[in-house]
């Protein structure tokens, strides 16, 4: 029997988890639950203390298409739990198609199937592209009811518009061989990792946008996203930036560090007209606010909508010296 069909199709998922007991099982079900069934899931965990590690242990055991990974942990965080599996699937596995996925959401059944089909008809037309699609997603709290907020993504992202913040979130994310192929890391100096990602598709490939909800994205109390906008007025949304300042500015400084590690990483390689959009959006931040402003202005560097645009301008002009970012090309 040709298996070249079946092969073709597997889809690798990589979960990084940590502590996640209350809703890991919920994921897990729905990763089992979806249509396309040629998966495989790679589990890496943080060294958790609570019973996420018996949990992955006794799906493994009961299902050949799970595995989970033991390389040492040292308890960063996501970003740094995802860079290590990634890097493990590189190394060791032969990827055709390759998600990410939280801990604590709900895949929709069709979830796989409708992203796989879109990333196929894009490879279609140019095999060696590398591809990476992005979608849309439904906001739910911890008891899994629907929230009325929406989240504003950008259906043809850019890479002058990740300057200002990533639109990709990792859990809607599927990358082609082709993608994977190239991007070789995420790098420790990546603020999450589907911005390092995503910053790499929209450099080097192309950005393929699903406008549908296929997961339920859970909202914690503590942890609520930066990414979630509901209809606020423009005074309510300064009020938000100002309100956690400290941790805007520190937000800043990561997104400028990382944005400075990608540039110096693929200088070489980046088209001249990327080359000189990271340039000259770094170089800004060395001469002033209304440097940075300028450039930004010049540059068409926007968020979606013009009042998330003028806050983040406002934003820029009133705690720049506080963000004291400073480019030292390499």
């Amino acid at each position: 029997m040709d298996q070249t069909p079946v092969t073709s199709n597997i889809v690798t998922i990589l979960m990084a988890t940590y502590n996640g007991e209350r809703n890991l099982v919920r994921q897990l079900d729905s990763i089992l639950n979806q249509t396309h069934e040629m998966w495989e899931l790679i589990i890496r965990d943080d060294g958790s203390d609570d019973s996420t590690a018996s949990i992955i242990a006794k799906y493994a055991v009961a299902d050949p298409r799970i595995k989970v990974i033991n390389t040492p942990t040292n308890k960063k965080g996501a970003c740094t739990n995802f860079a290590a599996l990634y890097k493990w699937a590189k190394t060791n596995l032969k990827i055709k198609y390759l998600m990410f996925t939280d801990q604590d959401d709900i895949w929709k059944p069709q979830k796989i199937a409708k992203t796989l089909d879109l990333v196929k008809k894009v490879e279609f037309t140019d095999p060696n592209m590398p591809i990476m699609a992005y979608g849309n997603l439904e906001l739910v709290d911890d008891n899994e009811k629907k929230l009325p907020e929406k989240i504003y993504l950008l259906p043809n992202m850019q890479l002058k518009h990740l300057l200002t913040r990533n639109y990709a979130f990792g859990c809607t994310i599927m990358l082609n061989g082709a993608m994977v192929k190239g991007m070789d890391e995420i790098s420790s100096a990546a603020e999450n990792h589907d911005y390092w990602v995503a910053l790499y598709a929209a450099s080097f490939g192309k950005t393929v946008f699903i406008d549908e909800e296929l997961i339920l994205y859970r909202q914690h109390d503590n942890n609520v996203s930066g990414h979630v906008i509901g209809n606020q007025q423009l005074n309510n949304r300064v009020k938000r930036y100002t309100s956690g300042v400290d941790k805007q500015i520190r937000s800043e400084q990561v997104k400028l560090r990382m944005i400075e590690a990608f540039y110096i990483k693929y200088q070489d390689i980046l088209s001249q007209q990327n080359k000189t959009l990271l340039f000259s959006y770094l170089n800004s931040f060395n001469n002033g606010r209304l440097s940075v402003i300028a450039n930004m202005l010049l540059n068409g560097i926007v968020r979606k909508g013009l009042v998330q645009t003028m806050v983040s301008y406002y934003f820029m002009l009133l705690f720049y010296k506080k963000i004291k970012y400073k480019f030292n090309p390499a």
